[in-house]
This record gives C-alpha cells, structure tokens and sequence, in this order.
C-alpha cells in the first residue's frame, strides 16, 4: 500500500512538473540542416541568370527589354544577399529606361514604386504608382500596388474604397491585402483567417508565393501567442526554400522569447550573418546581450548597426530603429527629433509620431510627449503595435496619469512576445509600480 501511494505521488508529482516547465518550442534536429547548406538561386531559372542577360545587353547595350531583364535580377539579388548596392543600381537602370523610353511604361514606374516601398521611401512611391496609373496599361497591377501604398502610409480609407471595388474577393491578392488591413486595424485573428485563406489558394502553385505567405502566417501565428503554429509553418517554409532567411530568423526568436535558448539563438543569427548582409540581425544579437546582462557586447553590435544604417545608401531603410537608439542608448536627443520629424513628413503615421512622443521622453518633456500622443496616438490606439503601446503606457505614468498607463501596458504586455524579453520584464516591473 505504501509503495503503490508512494508511486502514485511519484506519477503525480511527474505530471505537475511536466506541466510547470513545458517542452521547449524549438528543436535543433528539426533545422539544424538547414544551418550548413548554402542553397542560394540567382535567378528563377537555368536560363534566366546574371551572366546570360549580362552577355545579352553587352551585345546590345540599348535594348531596353535586356536591361529591364537585369535590373530584375538586380532587385532579386537584393531580395536574397541584402546587397544595398544592387537595389541602387536597379533604379539607375529603371531611370535609364525611362529616359531612353520616348513613351514610358506603367510597368517601369510600377518597379520604381516598389523599388521605392523596400527603401522605405513611401511619397516617392506613391508618385510612381499616380504616373503608372495615369499611363494606364497595367491598371489592376497598379491598383494593387497603390493599395500597398495606401497600407504603409496609414490610409486605411483609401484601402477600404479600393479594396471593395474588387469584384472577385477570393483571389491571393485581394486576400492578403485584406488581411494587412484587419491587421493595421487590430483584428488580428480576422487577419490570420483572410491569410490562411490565401496561403490555401496558392499552396500548389509554385514555391516563391507558398513561402512567402506561410512565412507571413508564421509571423501573424507568432504575434497571435501561438509559438508552435509559427515554429510549424517556419519548418514547412524550410522545407520547400532552405535558404529562406526570414523563416530561420522567426525560429531564433522563438528560440529566444518562448524557450530562453540564447545559445542557439546566437547559433541561428550568426549563420545568417554569414548568408546575407542584414543590419538588423545586429539588433538581435544587442537584445540578447540585453538579457543576458552583457552590455559591453550590446553596446557593441548596436554601433555596428548604426555604422551600417547610417551610410547614405540606406537612405531611410532604418530610421524608426535609428531614432529609437539614437534618443534611448545614444542620448542624440537633436539627431532622434531630426530623424522623427523627417519620418514623420515621409510617412505620417501614428507610429511616426509615437518615435518623436518618445524622443521627447527621454529628452525629460513628459508634457511634450503627452501632448503629440494625444493628438496623434491615443485616438488609434486599437490597431497598434505593442511596442507603441508600451511607449504611450510609459508616457501616462510619467504624466501621472496611472489609469492610462496601466491600460496601455496591460495591453502591450499582451503582445509581450513581439517586444523580447527585456522588454517585457520592464512592463512587468512598472505594473507592479501602479
């Protein structure tokens, strides 16, 4: 009798501590092969390469359909090596083209625009896409295009109006642009529905889109709090595209907030490094100094990042990191409102705003602050990220305004597993304050 009790609480005692410390979300064997290919593709095809339309505009260096053909394959290389110069040089292309083109087409403005969008350069784009739409030609890819637009710049009107003029609404475009504004609108789980729907529509139809979308979904899964739906799709991302970087940078997140293996995080990181040039996987690396409490290494890859971001070649690519840092870790107070100001004229969002509301909170203006996030925040506070959200609960507590700020920062410690973990044990530690 006493055995058999003896065992039972054995048994019992063995399922509270599985219970307490659960399986870890991220397994080594699972990917650990993906570390030590190299499977990067050039081009879409064995023909279409860099050296075969190099060889076929130096024969003809004025046909403007070679050209187009390698500021194509410019982007792409861009897309898989992060070599900033490749972008610059598609554009010096397209603006060519353009000036030997005595009647210009939608498509190269189209390019440009998007061209424009990865440069964070968001005015620009949408006069690019109001030309292509005024030539007219490729009226439905535009249309597309400038709802893109419309999404970044935070005009969800427009996105609506558009959106609604589509007549058939179970198509991959109309469904993924969809589920951006459920998104922007903080109806997540209505977005993650619209992109399942989408991913269902093109998952047999060819590996760029499968990847790209499942990717998205395991993104959206992560921000849902459903780590093991993101580490499954990251996996089945792998599966089809080896050398798809974002799906391993998604699994050393998780690795890092959900399983706190900083080791194998830096593992992951390090390895990408090594694939393509990144800057913002030196911000990864600082978060997880951060934590670890070694800031002599934090310190370090923050300042490689800001030495990269910081070239004229990058333009605005990184301006909302650079300004964050630049008032936070840096204390460039003039520089940060600088950066805010020109964010906030090329993209007029709540987030914009929210950089120069916290500019001015670590400069020591509270009452500042306040005012533009009452303005320019708070009235959207809905749809946005946690990051925001835990700057306007920041910015209520040092206005002594104790009820906002608990609501905002019970709100962004909701999405706590956007933010990483040092962020997170702040917001845990100022709402044992109030």
């Amino acid at each position: 009798m006493k055995t058999l009790l003896s065992l039972t609480l054995l048994v019992s005692l063995g399922i509270l501590c599985s219970c307490s410390t659960p399986p870890p979300i991220t397994q080594a064997n699972d990917y650990k092969s993906y570390l030590t290919k190299q499977t990067k593709v050039h081009a879409t095809s064995p023909v279409e390469t860099w050296d075969f339309w190099q060889r076929k505009h130096k024969e003809q260096p004025q046909n403007l359909i070679y050209q187009g053909k390698l500021a194509s394959l410019l982007r792409q290389d861009f897309r898989l090596t992060g070599n900033i110069a490749s972008l610059h040089q598609a554009d010096s292309i397209y603006h060519h083209i353009l000036k030997s083109t005595y009647v210009p087409k939608a498509g190269t403005y189209l390019a440009l625009a998007q061209n424009s969008i990865t440069q964070h350069k968001f005015q620009q784009a949408l006069k690019y896409a109001q030309k292509a739409q005024k030539i007219g030609g490729q009226a439905f890819e535009t249309q597309l295009l400038l709802i893109d637009i419309y999404l970044e710049l935070g005009y969800d009107l427009n996105v609506v109006s558009m959106l609604q003029s589509i007549e058939n609404k179970n198509t991959f475009d109309y469904l993924i642009r969809a589920s951006k504004l459920k998104d922007h609108q903080g109806n997540l789980a209505e977005a993650i529905l619209l992109m399942e729907k989408a991913f269902e529509r093109i998952k047999n139809n060819g590996k760029e889109l499968y990847c790209w979308s499942l990717a998205n979904l395991g993104d959206m899964y992560m921000h849902a709090n459903r780590p093991q739906d993101a580490y499954q799709a990251y996996l089945k991302v792998l599966k089809a595209n080896p050398s798809y970087a974002h799906a391993l940078k998604g699994i050393a997140w998780l690795a890092y907030v959900y399983d706190k293996n900083i080791a194998e995080a830096k593992k992951i990181i390090h390895f990408l490094q090594q694939q393509k040039t990144a800057p913002d996987l030196y911000l990864l690396l600082a978060e997880l100094a951060d934590f670890e409490g070694n800031l002599a290494a934090k310190q370090k890859n923050l300042q490689k990042f800001m030495a990269i971001t910081s070239q004229d070649d990058y333009g605005a690519m990184y301006d909302t990191y650079r300004i964050a840092l630049e008032a936070e870790e840096f204390k460039n107070y003039p520089k940060a409102i600088q950066l805010a100001n020109k964010e906030i004229k090329n993209r007029p969002i709540p987030g914009s705003y929210d950089l120069l509301a916290w500019t001015l909170l670590q400069k020591g203006n509270p009452q500042e602050a306040y005012k533009i996030i009452q303005q320019q925040v708070t009235p959207k506070a809905e749809g946005l990220e946690p990051h925001i959200l835990y700057h306007l609960g920041e910015i209520y507590w040092a206005n002594n305004r104790p009820k906002y700020a608990r609501k905002y920062l019970k709100m962004a410690e909701e999405g706590a597993q956007e933010l990483g973990l040092v962020t997170a044990q702040r917001i845990k530690a100022l709402l044992q304050k109030i």
